[in-house]
């Protein structure tokens, strides 16, 4: 798949900006505003409640994993907290919540985060604190599986692609 098409055809549907810049992510989630991704859950899809398990602090979608990253997240470390893991940009200080597709995305207690990346066709092993470059997109266009907690930040960010700095 060429890139330049779907950018466009993201562009055309007032998805993204470019794909170089960091564009403010859209105001509402399929599923409703903001605030309602940290509320109940979306009644179309099978949802955990926030704090599964299996899931650990993740924020997490049911979303097949695709080859494509939409928009540049930034480059930032990551905080893996009790409820939610964060990204803050080192350029503007910025700290979103991540959200993680379950199709490459596996938890390991007591804080790790197993992540099959396509871009790379890699699987990367995150801990707190590590430094990563992301790339994804500000738009949940997928179910929930489990909900941001209520005290994560309420902006988020899809992962679809990550590098750790220094490797």
């Amino acid at each position: 798949m060429h890139l330049v098409p779907y950018l466009s055809l993201l562009i055309a549907a007032g998805t993204i900006a470019a794909c170089v810049a960091s564009p403010a992510p859209p105001a509402a989630f399929p599923t409703g505003s903001a605030t309602e991704a940290f509320g109940s859950p979306s009644p179309t899809a099978a949802t955990a409640d926030v704090g599964d398990p299996a899931w650990g602090p993740l924020a997490v979608i049911d979303e097949e994993a695709q080859a494509i990253s939409a928009s540049w997240g930034g480059v930032g470390p990551l905080t893996i907290g009790d409820e939610c893991v964060t990204h803050t940009r080192v350029d503007s200080g910025k700290t979103v919540t991540l959200v993680w597709r379950d199709s490459q995305t596996t938890w390991q207690p007591p804080g790790r985060i197993l992540f099959d990346d396509p871009l790379a066709g890699a699987t990367r092993d995150l801990s707190d604190g590590v430094v990563v470059d992301i790339g994804g997109t500000g738009a949940v266009r997928a179910p929930w599986i489990v909900r941001p907690a209520r005290g994560c930040p309420r902006e988020v960010f899809v992962v679809h692609s990550l590098d750790i700095a220094g490797e």
